[in-house]
């Protein structure tokens, strides 16, 4: 509903046969919560995109998603996962607890993987979550 509201657009190019060893539950709260932020950070001017990928390396799978948002500063990035900081405002004044991202790095490493970000202030964030691959 907020993504329609926003006039933002959502791509999955997930493939649901991925080889990561995950719990779906936990994994669906960590998906569910970035493409969250990413439209809670975009503007309502019918520009927004936000894309879930995956791409699969010999090491670990690893899942993105993409935005072309409003990125982050550089002191946004330095508390990005911290628990317990005032959340940030949305585009439209949409609140935030603060513990979202935070929630999202636990249940990362509690599956064995772990979540990272690539992010430009005015051009966009990335978050990709890299969950251990299944052994054939």
């Amino acid at each position: 509903m907020a993504a329609r509201n926003k006039n933002i657009v959502i791509l999955n190019n997930v493939q649901e046969n991925s080889s990561a060893l995950e719990d779906p539950h936990l994994l669906s709260v960590i998906l569910r919560n970035l493409v969250s932020n990413s439209i809670k950070f975009m503007s309502a001017d019918g520009a927004g995109k936000v894309t879930l990928d995956v791409n699969e390396t010999n090491e670990d799978v690893q899942i993105r998603v993409i935005d072309n948002g409003q990125g982050m500063d550089e002191e946004q990035q330095k508390n990005v996962f911290k628990a317990f900081k005032p959340g940030s405002r949305g585009t439209d004044g949409e609140k935030g607890t603060g513990l979202g991202l935070s929630i999202c790095k636990g249940l990362a490493e509690k599956q064995g993987g772990y979540i990272r970000f690539e992010s430009t202030l005015g051009e966009g964030t990335t978050f990709i979550v890299h969950m251990q691959k299944m052994l054939n």
